[in-house]
């Protein structure tokens, strides 16, 4: 082989579905590739290394093309995948409302977090360190977007992310009839922690999170993630105790990140639905809940683009593209479409909760 299958296999990350193919992620520039059933297995071929006459043989067996055909189509893929990706600006602007930026400095790759134009932290990834930004000289103003706790909580799903803790962007509840938890999945704005909210005044559950969502999720492939009970919590107290030792050190002195607290198996909910929502599919005059099942492929892209990947680093595309693989895999993904009122959306919460628990 003419390629370094190590180099194919830090770079690139598979996700299959079966029949309805795979989606691969070029973890070095972000890029998205769906691919079919036939394309998954020659890719699964040259990230783990397997000998491509092999490969060709099994392939010409199940499609009827010729082996030799599949090797050369094989060959081409290798050197596509191979080759250097072509030079492209990292994406710096992190919210929707575009007042929230990540920059990262190519010398150092020392990442800046702005808030309305102006710089907060600082952020070191590969030496896991923090420090205040010398625009932050206001860090103790309590003006909204100028407390130092609040720039933490922006920064802290991109840093967890990267540093391989699995994040969702969404809300989420316990559901007292199941003893399981709901996660709903939306931009700023699309009405996820009004869901939960709701819910929980019609006492389906009680919420656990309104807008980040941690998720543990063991080394097996089929296993459910699960949900802490206080996990948003958790998060919001790590932001505090940090940004009181930022406070303490002077501008731009750099400061370890303290890890976030580990979470015993006990203190945690299996996630048995995912639900996509949106200010713009809310229907006017409805009284019930529409659901529209996602699955594979459907059901993984939706899921990402509610990951926090936008830092634009190997490692947090890759560890995004885990959490949305294994959601995909492993619990419902919906989407839904609710009441725009009120109290038809409280009333149909209390009157349709059901949820696939067979």
């Amino acid at each position: 082989m003419d390629f370094d299958v190590s180099l194919l296999a830090k770079r690139y990350r598979l996700a299959t579905f079966g029949e309805a193919g795979g989606v691969l992620l070029d973890g070095d520039t972000g890029a998205l590739q769906q691919l079919n059933p036939t394309a998954c297995r020659l890719v699964t071929a040259l990230l783990t290394g397997e000998a491509f006459d092999a490969v060709a043989a099994e392939l010409a067996a199940q499609t009827g093309a010729e082996a030799s055909r599949i090797a050369a189509d094989a060959r081409a893929l290798a050197a596509t995948l191979s080759a250097e990706p072509p030079p492209h600006e990292r994406p710096s602007r992190v919210h929707p409302a575009a007042h929230v930026a990540l920059e990262t400095d190519p010398a150092t790759q020392r990442v800046t977090l702005l808030v309305h134009g102006t710089p907060r932290l600082r952020w070191w990834p590969a030496a896991q360190t923090v420090a205040r930004a010398q625009g932050d000289s206001n860090a103790q103003a309590s003006a909204p977007g100028c407390d130092l706790t609040y720039a933490l909580r922006l920064l802290l799903p991109h840093m967890a992310t990267h540093y391989g803790h699995y994040l969702l962007h969404g809300s989420a509840l316990a559901v007292t009839q199941t003893g399981t938890a709901v996660v709903w999945l939306g931009a700023s704005g699309a009405g996820k922690s009004t869901l939960a909210t709701e819910a929980a005044a019609a006492e389906v559950g009680t919420a656990l999170a309104d807008d980040l969502v941690p998720l543990y999720v063991s080394t097996h492939a089929v296993d459910v993630p699960r949900i802490a009970r206080n996990g948003e919590a958790t998060l919001r107290t790590w932001c505090a105790d940090v940004a009181a030792v930022l406070r303490d050190a002077a501008v731009e002195e750099a400061q370890p990140v303290v890890p976030l607290p580990a979470v015993s198996r006990a203190e945690t909910l299996e996630v048995r639905n995912v639900a996509l929502v949106a200010a713009s599919q809310r229907h006017a005059g409805g009284a019930r809940i529409e659901r529209k099942t996602l699955r594979g492929p459907a059901a993984f892209t939706e899921v990402l683009r509610h990951t926090f990947a936008e830092l634009g680093t190997p490692s947090a595309r890759h560890t995004a593209f885990a959490t949305a693989s294994h959601v995909a895999r492993t619990v419902p993904v919906e989407k839904w479409q609710v009441p725009d009122s009120q109290a038809a959306l409280r009333s149909a919460l209390a009157a349709a909760w059901q949820f696939n628990d067979a």
